[in-house]
Formats: C-alpha cells, structure tokens, sequence
C-alpha cells in the first residue's frame, strides 16, 4: 500500500461516507482481512491485499514522529547532532533513553525532547548518565581508544519541554537546570509535580486530581507554575505545522545545544503553594499524558498497562 492510495472495501464491503471503517476491522487478534486499495477513487486500478489488523496504530505513529525528528535534526546539523524522546519517566524509559544516547552522546550536540512525557520516578538515573564528565581513555592495542567512563559526553545539551510535560518529567527539567547541563527552551507545563491521586471522573469525561505534595529546591523556593519571566525561545508549535510534521521545535532544540549554556533557561512552572503545602486541584481533560497541540492525541496516550505519574 503506499500513502495517499485510496481505501475502497474491506473483505468485500464497499466503504463510503459516513461509514467507518474501523468497525470493518474489528477481529480476532491473527485474523487477517482483505483491503481493496488504488490509486482512483472510482476503483480504476486497484487490487486487493491482505492484513493483520492492529490493536492500535500508536507505535507506528510515535515511530514515524521520531524518525522525523531525527532526520530533520540530523539534516538541520549536518550530522553533528542527535536527538532523542522520553514518553516517560518509568522503568523501561531508562532503555530507551539509553538507546539513544548510546548513539548520539560522542555528537558535538544532543537535544533532549520531555514533550508529553508522563512521568514516573527515574528522572535522576537519566541525570546521573548525563552529568558523567570524560576523565581518560581506554585503548586496546590495534583499535580505537574510547571514552572513560562509558557514556561520558563532551556534548551540549538543549532541552525541550512544554504544557504537556507532567510529574517527574517537571523534575527532571528542574534537575536539568539545577546540574546546569544546558540549556532549556519550552513553555510552561501543568503542574502534575504536585502529585495526583485520588482522581475522580467529570461528566464531561476529564478527571479532577487532588495534588498531595509540593516540590521546591534547596533555596526553598518552589517549583513555579508560570515563569518568572517570558522564555526566550518558545518551541513555536502550531497546528498546520505539527499536521505537516515540520520541525520548529527541533530546530530551536538545535539552536540551543548549539549556543550551550550562554543563554538563561527558562524556569519550570512547578505548583504553587509553600513547601510542605499541597496546590490547587488539576482539572485533566481526560487524565493521564496529553499531547501538544500540533501533534495528534494519540501520540503521548500510555499504553494500558503503563505505569503512570
């Protein structure tokens, strides 16, 4: 099948609006289907093939989003940067962080992209891997010498965040700043670094959290939920560029790894309240991680299963 081919019938089942023709695909999991496909919509050269229907085309949409972002990085730098996602901030986000990194930290820059990320409680393990210093090198005889410690990078750092961002993701970008590993380009986040629990559903079909925690450094101050001053270099996300997958956000993050640590980041909004004091209850469109709003919803929804903030 190639992009932009029409969908004709579905195991022999003309489609026309206003059908919908996920409901043509509702089977048993390994039960395959005939989709007739072409290039016309009056049927003119199509053909018929068979598939096996997914439970949810999340994966194949997140993975063409990211090998987007990293071809547009990759062009934009001419190969001297990488990049790299987290959903979230749980256990099997540690893999795929370091999948990434692996890949891209001996880059002269590396953009880091929290966008949408869930959260979870392992923010300080990505940190940890990231404040590594180069100290030596190790050199087998007859091969090329390698960094000491593994994983040390002499790399800038940009960072990426936005209003999507939640819970440890929000720690991470304070801890990011806090280490002074880079620079940090984004807008405010929701505030879900205040903790939520206890959700309760609307008739809408959002959900009201109860924050059961507050968040500040070792000054004392906490976590703010607007900056304290304009960011100086908001990722310009907005909606016919996300549907075009253009970069302007990646672009940016580029800029940013480029100038390192020259430019003033911008401060996380955090919860409001004194420490030991708990915020205002959030009031979710639906509950668990959200996307921005140039991407589609689906993009940053965890999978059932997933381990949340």
């Amino acid at each position: 099948m190639k992009e932009g081919e029409y969908l004709l019938a579905i195991d022999g089942i003309d489609l026309a609006a206003p059908d919908n023709p996920y409901r043509h695909l509702q089977v048993a999991k390994g039960q395959k289907v005939r989709l007739t496909v072409g290039p016309a919509a009056d049927g003119k050269g199509s053909r018929v093939v068979e598939v096996e229907p997914l439970r949810t085309e999340y994966d194949l949409r997140y993975d063409r989003w990211i090998a987007k972002n990293l071809a547009f990085v990759e062009k934009a730098s001419g190969g001297e940067m990488g990049y790299l996602h987290l959903t979230a901030m749980g256990a099997e986000n540690i893999a795929q962080f370091d999948r990434f990194y692996r890949a891209f930290h001996d880059r002269k820059g590396l953009v880091i992209d929290v966008r949408g990320n869930g959260g979870g409680w392992v923010e300080y393990f990505v940190i940890d891997k990231l404040q590594r210093k180069l100290t030596a090198f190790n050199v087998l005889k007859n091969m090329e010498p390698f960094a000491y410690p593994p994983g040390a990078s002499k790399a800038r750092f940009a960072l990426l965040t936005n209003e999507y961002n939640g819970s440890d993701g929000e720690a991470f970008v304070e801890h990011f700043k806090a280490a002074k590993l880079g620079t940090v380009i984004g807008v405010p986040s929701w505030g879900g670094l205040v903790g939520i629990v206890n959700g309760q559903p609307t008739v809408d079909g959002g959900t009201v959290h109860q924050s059961n925690n507050s968040f500040y450094g070792r000054d004392g101050i906490v976590a703010r939920r607007e900056p304290r001053r304009r960011p100086r270099r908001p990722p310009r996300e907005r909606p016919r560029l996300g549907l075009r997958r253009q970069g302007p956000p990646a672009r940016e993050g580029g800029r940013g790894a480029e100038e390192g640590d020259r430019r003033e980041a911008v401060h996380l909004p955090g919860e409001t309240g004194l420490p030991g004091e708990v915020g205002r209850p959030h009031f979710g469109g639906g509950g668990g991680a959200r996307a921005p709003p140039s991407l589609p919803g689906f993009l940053f929804r965890l999978p059932r299963g997933a381990p949340r903030p």
